[in-house]
Order: C-alpha cells, then structure tokens, then sequence
C-alpha cells in the first residue's frame, strides 16, 4: 500500500514538474489567435500592392496592429518562440485562424453576392428600358401604310 502511494505521489510530482507554464508577457490563446488573424489579413493586402509601395505601406499597418493590442514587436517574437515552441498550441491556434480567416471570406462574399444582385438587377432593368425604347422608335420610324381600302362590305 505505501509502495502504491509512493509510486503515485512521484508520478504526481513528475507530471506537474513536466507541465509548462507561460512565462510571463506571454499573450493568451484568443489573443494571438486575433493578432495572427490580423497579421494574416495585412499580409493578403500588401500582396495586392506593387512591391516598393508595400515596403513603404507594412512598417505603417504592423505598427497600427501592435498599437491595438498594446504589444511590440519584441514581445510579438516572443510570443511567436513560446507558441511554436509547443505544436499542439500551434495547431489549435491556426486553425482557430483559418476557421476566423474563413468566417471573414464568407462575411465578404455574401455581402458580395447582395451588392451583384442589385447591380445584375440594375442592368436588366435598364436592358429592358432600352429595348422598349428601341420598339418605341422602330414604330415610329418604320410606319408602313395600309393602301388597302377598308370598307364594311368585306370586313364586316
């Protein structure tokens, strides 16, 4: 029995020696989720720009993105150490991006997909108008007279 408990009362000791703790400055889960999201939505815009306007563009746009959370740069890197230090925090925090990421791009589509229903119904709208307006000037243009006279006798 004491040999039951001592062979627990080490692995006990084992198992919270072995656990890491968060150093401190260390940011939590949701919050680098958030800042790696941003960072990801930064790194998509300058992408789209030519290179040396993107150059000029990043310091500005990272320092914005440091200033709201209230981190810097340094603290950032450190951040970035600790958590791809341990790979199983590294996953779950990508895939909470990419499940954010995802939840952006739908947002954007579907207010997308509104704002081309309304332009595709703008354009059928005016299509219509114009063939009208087309139909409207072809009979008045194109007027052909009935020489045929018309009487009662024959139509009636």
């Amino acid at each position: 029995m004491q040999r039951l408990l001592y062979i627990i009362f080490i692995s006990f000791f084992f198992i919270v020696s072995c656990a890491k703790k968060k150093p401190s400055g260390i940011l939590s889960d949701s919050e680098i989720t958030e800042i790696l999201t941003q960072a990801s939505l930064i790194d998509a815009y300058l992408n789209t720009l030519p290179l040396d306007s993107g150059r000029k563009v990043m310091p500005v746009l990272y320092d914005n993105l440091f200033k709201e959370f209230k981190i810097d740069s340094m603290q950032f890197k450190q951040n970035l150490d600790f958590y791809y230090g341990n790979p199983v925090l590294t996953e779950k925090i990508y895939t909470n991006v990419a499940t954010e990421l995802m939840q952006y791009e739908r947002n954007i589509r579907q207010e997308d997909s509104v704002r081309n229903a309304f332009v595709t119904d703008s354009i059928r709208r005016v299509t219509r108008i114009q063939m009208l307006d087309s139909e409207r000037r072809n009979l008045t243009t194109n007027y052909y007279r009935d020489n045929s006279t018309y009487n009662y006798k024959t139509n009636g």
